[in-house]
């Protein structure tokens, strides 16, 4: 959600608690099919440097703490061993 532009939402959080919910089933399909779900996030690294790099250290953390709520959100009904993340600086 750091690279789509919220439009529709009242906030950032709401709209990133929405893109959550929705991929929720998605992940929970994939586990209960018993695949590993990986999720790519790069975004969260690459969101400083690209959208906050003005922000201070404090407000930029606060973003991905949203960002890590929404995700343990979606991947909640998951067991832990069936979850990867891979996270970069996207270059």
């Amino acid at each position: 959600s750091f690279f789509f532009k919220n439009e529709y939402y009242p906030s950032h959080e709401a709209y990133v608690f929405a893109i959550a919910e929705a991929m929720r089933f998605e992940y929970e399909t994939i586990a209960d099919a018993g695949a590993i779900v990986q999720l790519d996030c790069p975004d969260l690294a690459m969101g400083r440097h690209v959208h906050y790099a003005d922000a201070s250290i404090e407000d930029f953390r606060k973003v991905c703490e949203i960002h890590i709520e929404a995700l343990n959100h979606a991947v909640a009904n998951i067991p832990a061993e069936q979850l990867r993340m891979h996270l970069c600086w996207g270059n």
